[in-house]
């Protein structure tokens, strides 16, 4: 009982100091000539004052590829990413990005942006160099961006060219000091290249406001960064936006700890304990058997799984309840683990209908009674091997057909000898998909990015851009039924489109896009503002052959205000909550009702 009591008092402790700890603020030594950032004062007549860079990669507030870090060596991407602290599993992104940016995640660090004010803007705009590993890396004013560009504005349109917003933890405080970058996600001009990276960057004043101005017309997904103790916030935005807010939830802190034994009690030294959690780190049991893994999980998650491993044993796993914790707890854990009783190995090799070998292709083996799954990738021969696998078994293969070849997964049994299974990718039959997005006024819908997925592939297909009537057109579609998403604001998903091999489909899409728009307050049964809930706006359009569905999410600010823009005329359909509220559901039709709405929550 003592041991235990000392146990637990000593991870109190440590979760004490991990919270007390506060990342440092080291002042960078990048001062090395002109600069390459330039901060532009976000009043409206702070656009043309110029100080020219006199070259690329110079006195950089953020590194870049192959611009100079801090000891003057050219960086790659890779050392871009460790250098602003990336943590690509924080964020998992399935779908292709079409356009080479930098490392989208560059914004996850605080330290590098010591020239931030609130009310200055600070801008970068990147030009990747035939060297992929490279880029030029220059800063301008608003004003010399625009006539770079091409994308001059008179005075009056200077005004509507922006975005801006409050931060907001998940209590509703403001956060001041909060570093927030925009990245456009599509924009209306032409004259900006795809090659081009383009970034802005402010920071949030004393009541948690922010503000972009000066911005080329479109849209954006704009970013807060790491600050703790809250998990970063995202939301996408159009240029004349003024209710663009963030709300960063709490970190809740916790520690697991457990003792990992054989089927003896004898206490197993180098077991891997991994949480299902993104972005939390896996630690090994010691000497005794025993663990102690620190976490951070996000609000609102009632429980994580927990994954044992180690050679020569059979994977165990168990699931821990969480509840809603904001003070630090501590969970206890007991697992057993038994001895595996033979060793096999299986392999095979991949091969199209036509019997020609398929190199590249990922391999999954997944035991059906386990959570395990070993991963592999077929050689240029087209073979795959896997060479320890517990026996006797039964597993499920996967393969990924890749390009042109449809998804393969089987069941096998694994006997205690070597085994083997060929796998063939039959290949896609094809058809064309040709068709135009509008609105619900049948006006064009520009530049607008859809992805093409098969529902037997585990990827996408293929992603397409609409042009400026808004037409679209996919020579070498996959026979089959086919879905159409987005990778932008609003999120679209379109359903019921069945290819037959050698057709061509032309289809009309409807999308949810205008010039209305919904601005509202949500309210608790006394008449006072409910800042940081959550607001989901819904729109749906069927016909004969397709189904279409938009979402778009947003939050309310501290007065409890929020706004939709961009949209169609008719109904929709809003869900708010908060917590410690009950969620409501409302239909708003906009040419009944108007643009107001007051929102209820008790």
């Amino acid at each position: 009982m003592e041991q235990s009591q000392l146990r637990h008092k000593r991870a109190e402790e440590r979760l004490r100091g991990r919270r007390i700890k506060k990342p440092l603020i080291v002042a960078a030594a990048l001062l090395t000539a002109a600069g390459v950032f330039l901060s532009v004062e976000s009043r409206h007549n702070a656009d043309d004052t110029v100080a020219s860079s006199s070259g690329a990669c110079e006195r950089q507030y953020v590194p870049s590829p192959g611009c100079p870090g801090p000891d003057g060596a050219a960086q790659s991407p890779a050392d871009v990413a460790e250098s602003m602290g990336v943590q690509d599993s924080q964020e998992v992104h399935s779908l292709p990005n079409t356009r080479n940016r930098l490392p989208r995640r560059a914004w996850q660090k605080t330290e590098h942006a010591s020239g931030l004010l609130p009310g200055h803007t600070l801008v970068e705009l990147c030009a990747n160099l035939p060297d992929l590993a490279m880029s030029d890396c220059r800063a301008h004013t608003t004003g010399e961006f625009r006539r770079l560009t091409n994308t001059g504005a008179s005075d009056n349109e200077k005004e509507q060219l922006s975005i801006s917003g409050h931060v907001l933890s998940s209590e509703g405080e403001s956060l001041q000091g909060v570093r927030i970058v925009a990245l456009p996600e599509r924009l209306d001009n032409e004259a900006i290249k795809p090659s081009e990276n383009l970034r802005f960057w402010t920071i949030t004043g004393a009541l948690g406001e922010y503000s972009f101005r000066g911005l080329p017309a479109g849209e954006y997904m704009i970013r807060s960064a790491r600050q703790d103790p809250y998990y970063p916030a995202r939301v996408s935005a159009q240029t004349g936006s003024d209710y663009a807010d963030l709300v960063m939830s709490r970190k809740s802190e916790m520690l697991v700890e457990g003792r990992v034994v054989g089927s003896f009690g004898e206490p197993l030294e180098g077991v891997t304990v991994f949480p299902t959690l993104l972005g939390q780190a896996s630690v090994q049991t010691g000497l005794d058997g025993r663990f102690e893994l620190p976490l951070s999980v996000k609000p609102g998650i009632a429980s994580l799984t927990l994954r044992f491993q180690m050679a020569g044993y059979t994977d165990q796993s168990r699931r821990i309840q969480l509840g809603n914790h904001l003070e630090p707890v501590t969970k206890e854990v007991r697992v057993v683990m038994d001895m595996v009783q033979s060793w096999t190995s299986l392999d095979g090799m991949v091969t199209n209908d036509a019997g020609q070998p398929l190199a590249g292709r990922p391999v999954e083996l997944r035991p059906q009674a386990g959570r395990r799954t070993q991963s592999t990738t077929t050689d240029e021969s087209g073979r795959y091997a896997f060479d320890f696998v517990a026996s006797p078994a039964d597993y499920r293969l996967f393969v990924s057909g890749g390009k042109g070849f449809k998804d393969v997964e089987r069941e096998i049994h694994v006997t205690t000898f070597g085994n083997e299974a060929d796998v063939v990718a039959e290949a896609y039959k094809t058809g064309a998909v040709a068709g135009r997005l509008v609105n619900q006024n049948g006006l064009p819908v520009p530049d607008f990015e859809l992805v093409l997925k098969n529902v037997e592939s585990r990827n996408p297909i293929t992603v397409v851009r609409t042009d400026s009537l808004g037409n679209f057109e996919i020579p070498a579609a996959p026979a089959g039924e086919l879905v159409f998403s987005s990778v932008s604001t609003p999120s679209v998903l379109v359903k019921g489109l069945q290819l037959e091999p050698g057709e061509r489909v032309d289809m009309p899409m409807v999308l949810d896009w205008g010039d209305h728009s919904i601005r509202g307050q949500v309210v608790d049964s006394r008449g006072n503002p409910v800042p940081a809930s959550r607001v989901v706006l819904n729109w749906s359009h069927r016909d004969e052959r397709l189904d279409t569905q938009t979402t778009r999410r947003t939050a309310t600010d501290a007065q409890g205000r929020f706004a939709f823009s961009n949209l169609g005329p008719g109904p929709h359909s809003l869900k708010v909550d908060a917590p410690g509220f009950l969620g409501v559901d409302i239909d708003h039709d906009l040419s009944r009702q108007g643009y107001g709405l007051t929102v209820r929550l008790n």
